[in-house]
């Protein structure tokens, strides 16, 4: 198999209010030790560096990438795979956007790197990444405020980081 990360995974609500945004960057091992770093001499702050703004630039551009997905979905145009299958929105700047409308209204996107429809083969994820959103949901101890459903827990992050480290591991 080629070499097909995961980019980003955005969750986005009925009425398109984002859920949850979480990007995947080839350099975010590097991001860490450049914390550490900052943490271990912490008696002066040097500037961004260079790994830090390129991530906040990827989120930036994936953000985007998803509101572009937005439009996919609310065209006229567009027509739901059945079962629960995603399909391949569209691909800009080098990054191939998928998506999946679920019954209830959530959409789930997702960005790889691939250059080829791999739709079929991104099935399990976004099936997992659903049933993990569904987990939260409708976790009675999870306190969610209606008006500001945001995503935003510990527990979910790794979740998901979890799942697309999988994919990615298996897909290289």
């Amino acid at each position: 198999m080629s070499d097909q990360r995961v980019l980003f995974v955005a969750l986005i609500a009925r009425d398109n209010r984002p859920l949850y945004m979480q990007p995947f960057s080839p350099l975010e091992h590097e991001l860490e030790s450049v914390k550490y770093l900052k943490l271990k001499d912490s008696s002066v702050e040097p500037p961004p560096s260079f790994i830090e703004e390129r991530n906040t630039n990827e989120l930036l551009k994936y953000n985007f990438l998803s509101h572009m997905a937005l439009d996919i979905f609310e065209s006229p145009f567009f027509e739901p795979q059945e079962n629960n299958r995603c399909s391949q929105l569209f691909v800009e700047d080098g990054v191939s956007v998928f998506g999946l409308l679920t019954s209830t209204g959530l959409k789930i996107v997702v960005g790889t790197d691939s250059k080829i429809d791999i739709s079929e083969r991104l099935d399990p994820l976004f099936a997992q990444i659903h049933r993990s959103y569904l987990r939260v949901i409708f976790n009675p101890f999870q306190s969610i405020d209606k008006q500001d459903l945001m995503i935003n827990t510990p527990k979910f992050d790794s979740t998901i980081k979890t799942i697309v480290e999988n994919w990615n591991t298996k897909s290289t």
